[in-house]
């Protein structure tokens, strides 16, 4: 992630006209355990975080079926600058900014990288097959 914001009081008393109040949206493995396992972008371990959940589901489907749930995030995000705050839990000013998957960046990335997501690891579990996989994939994205 190359940005000029490291954590949220970088941006606290700018202007804020390159920022919106934004849903982004995340896929995280389902297993009842502690812990969170999100998609990550293979190269940089960034979690895949979107603001479209077409653009989500492009990038699910890249990925080893496994069961999960779609995680929606309230940001402070710029799509203009690929990066975004998670404002709705505890937030101060040293939350850190996630990456933003754009749909120029998932197009390089897919041409570019032989498997740019995967999930985080340290989670072994079952699999699911494809068809269910799909298909929890558009309908927890609602497509």
């Amino acid at each position: 992630m190359t940005t000029e914001y490291k954590v949220l009081a970088d941006v606290m008393n700018e202007d804020l006209n390159r920022f919106q109040i934004r849903r982004g949206y995340m896929l995280i493995l389902k297993h009842g355990l502690m812990g969170v396992f999100p998609a990550i972008i293979t190269e940089n371990t960034e979690p895949v975080v979107c603001l479209d959940k077409e653009l989500l589901k492009k990038a699910g489907l890249l990925l080893p079926e496994r069961p999960f749930t779609v995680v929606e995030i309230i940001m402070l995000a710029s799509a203009e600058l690929a990066v975004g705050f998670n404002v709705s839990n505890d937030v101060d000013e040293k939350t850190k900014p996630f990456f933003i998957l754009t749909e120029t960046e998932f197009e390089r990335r897919v041409k570019d990288e032989e498997r740019p997501f995967r999930w985080a690891p340290g989670l072994i579990g079952a699999g699911m097959d494809r068809e269910h996989y799909v298909e929890t994939l558009e309908t927890a994205l609602g497509s």
